[in-house]
């Protein structure tokens, strides 16, 4: 199963960083975040209004920077990820 989410990772990560292959699928600029289940509680209702963002293993999505906006303005709290 780690294996799977190691490999589902980088073929996400590859997609998301490689320039050319975001234009192609209209990912444009996204961030990874993870949640606590706490926050996650907070932002579902916010994301399925904002986002057509993917989710991850272990709470951890990734979205554009107009749901970050929407999740800092709620108050919720997150650990982003950088590349």
């Amino acid at each position: 199963m780690l294996l799977e989410q190691q490999v589902s990772w980088l073929v996400v990560e590859s997609m998301l960083f490689s320039k050319t292959s975001s234009d192609a699928i209209g990912l444009g600029m996204k961030v990874v975040v993870q949640l606590s289940k706490k926050e996650e509680a907070k932002a579902l209702p916010i994301l399925l209004r904002h986002s057509a963002g993917i989710v991850l293993a272990q709470r951890k999505y990734i979205l554009s920077e107009d749901a970050l906006r929407a999740l800092r303005k709620a108050g919720v709290r997150f650990s982003e990820f950088i590349a």
